[in-house]
């Protein structure tokens, strides 16, 4: 009862932290992009599924266009993680690791930040990935076969917010395919109907995807997989595990390591059900992501899903290992969370305030060259995208307002550009 209690005075407090903040930081480039999906409804979209528009849509709706009603929908969807978070937690050790797993999940900046203050695609995916994985245990622990239909709508609506909800097939499969006491399951008829439901779900994005000659589903290959055959490249992967060790924090980046490579000795070696269920919804999307990343760049914040299921068994190893591990193994563990604490509470300090000189660190040579209009210094720091367009969508404006019939339109050779500048223009106008 005490850890529950404490769950939802973590969950309480950080939730009315990120609601006090979310109003007062511009929006993202990606953030103002799915702004404008709102503004034009479809089945779907060139590079993401439809549910991110739809959800902005109603929280605007509500809440008006502004950052507040654009980045409510990433803290519910937080603490709706949370909650499932604590649930399977709970089922399957106890309470207390069940809390420190959501107080984890807080101080992880991929999590704590980047997917419970920013509204992208990500947002929903992890709602409906947790809750997919909470009633999937649910589903093998019991007898009611009839849960399936549910796992079924849960996968559909994954997909309606973001292609990689995918990835659950495959981990559900891995599970029942090595665990004796469920492997029936593969032969039975619900699981079959299940995933029917979820192609039902999802055949908009199919149709809109028929129609525009496979736009979205072309892209997506091509941005995740490349354009060429694929080539191994050490660097490559280096660079996508330092920046995944960036947005998880280096320390517990390793402990998650650690800690992956643990439970599938556990799983497999040992026949642990609960380390291989966690296994299971844990490496298949870590594998294939860094897979990749081996030979094509991808973005630090995609295989995310893949650490969710991972941060219970991390915060079960912390704590056993602070009650009665070895002196060296409690002392990583305190400093890989000490470490992720202090990032976690720089980063919107960081976006609010600019502490850190992030420009100032590259090399000298490099600061004043210039990619994309700005140069690498300014460049570096990606909280620098937050601001200034108030300030320009005002002055544009302005400029619209004084010219001469007929009135001339906005055109910009980014679409970033143009999503921001729909935001930020007031009345919102369309942009070429």
């Amino acid at each position: 009862m005490k850890y529950k209690r404490l769950f939802f005075i973590l969950t309480a407090v950080t939730s009315l932290l990120r609601l006090l903040v979310v109003g007062r930081i511009g929006l993202g480039d990606d953030e103002a992009h799915y702004f404008a999906y709102s503004r034009f409804l479809d089945l779907s979209f060139y590079d993401h599924p439809p549910a991110i528009g739809y959800i902005i849509k109603i929280s605007t709706l509500v809440f008006g266009n502004n950052e507040f009603a654009v980045r409510l929908p990433a803290v519910v969807f937080f603490i709706g993680i949370s909650f499932l978070v604590f649930q399977l937690a709970r089922k399957m050790f106890d309470e207390r690791v069940a809390f420190w797993s959501v107080a984890l999940l807080n101080v992880t900046p991929v999590f704590s930040f980047l997917g419970a203050v920013l509204t992208v695609p990500d947002a929903p995916l992890a709602f409906f990935w947790m809750a997919f994985i909470y009633l999937f245990w649910r589903t093998v622990q019991g007898s009611n076969a009839s849960l399936w239909y549910a796992l079924g709508a849960l996968l559909g609506v994954g997909l309606l917010s973001k292609y990689n909800a995918i990835l659950l097939v495959p981990s559900a499969a891995l599970f029942l395919l090595f665990s004796p006491r469920h492997r029936r399951w593969l032969f039975e008829k619900e699981p079959y109907f299940a995933l029917g439901i979820a192609f039902l779900l999802f055949v908009p994005v199919i149709m809109w995807n028929l129609e525009n000659g496979w736009a979205s589903f072309g892209f997506q290959l091509r941005h995740g997989f490349g354009g060429s055959a694929p080539v191994f490249s050490a660097l490559l992967l280096g660079r996508s595990l330092g920046a995944q060790a960036g947005y998880i924090s280096p320390l517990l980046f390793i402990l998650h390591a650690l800690v992956l490579a643990l439970l599938g000795i556990r799983a497999f070696a040992g026949r642990d059900e609960k380390a291989l269920f966690l296994f299971s919804f844990s490496f298949p999307t870590l594998f294939l992501f860094n897979a990749v990343a081996s030979f094509n760049e991808i973005l630090p914040h995609w295989p995310a899903t893949g650490y969710l299921t991972l941060t219970i068994a991390v915060a079960k190893y912390s704590v056993d290992s602070w009650q009665k591990g070895r002196w060296f193994f409690k002392g990583f563990s305190v400093a890989a969370w000490a470490l992720a604490i202090f990032l976690s509470l720089l980063i919107p300090v960081q976006a609010l305030f600019k502490v850190v000189p992030v420009g100032k660190f590259l090399p000298a040579e490099e600061r004043a060259k210039i990619e994309d209009g700005i140069t690498k210094e300014e460049k570096a720091d990606i909280t620098n995208e937050i601001y200034g367009w108030p300030v320009a969508g005002k002055k544009i404006a302005e400029y619209i307002a004084g010219a001469p019939e007929p009135k001339p339109f906005i055109f910009t050779h980014r679409h970033y550009i143009a999503s921001q500048l729909t935001f930020y223009v007031p009345g919102h106008p369309r942009i070429y």
